[in-house]
């Protein structure tokens, strides 16, 4: 995996791609999606949520939409999020209370 641009990957066919966030200040309040479906969470990953897909063919390109939500939250709360490709590479965000976009879509082009 390879960050070309804030929020855009390429990815080689097969390769397993993985996000994690970790939310400080704040509870457990977000949701991702892949190409429009539901992305579920991994299991045992209630606390810190991580997701896994997996890239497919030459010429696919993925979008994983996340969105982040902070209510009741302390000021200065943030989620970061963690993405790593089992073939090397990783990327890192964070979404904070104060940000204007919490909404973030994910472009990951198979290369």
């Amino acid at each position: 995996m390879h960050e070309t641009e804030p929020a855009i990957y390429t990815v080689e066919p097969g390769e397993h791609i993985d996000i994690r966030v970790t939310p400080s200040g704040t509870g457990v309040f977000v949701a991702a999606g892949l190409d429009g479906q539901t992305l579920a969470r991994l299991p045992g990953s209630d606390n810190a949520p991580s997701y896994r897909f997996v890239a497919g063919a030459i010429g696919r390109v993925h979008i994983v939409q996340m969105e982040f939500s902070f209510p009741q939250a302390n000021a200065g709360s943030r989620y970061d999020v963690a993405i790593t490709g089992d073939r090397g590479g990783s990327a890192s965000f964070t979404i904070r209370e104060s940000s204007a976009l919490k909404d973030p879509s994910l472009e990951f082009s198979v290369t």
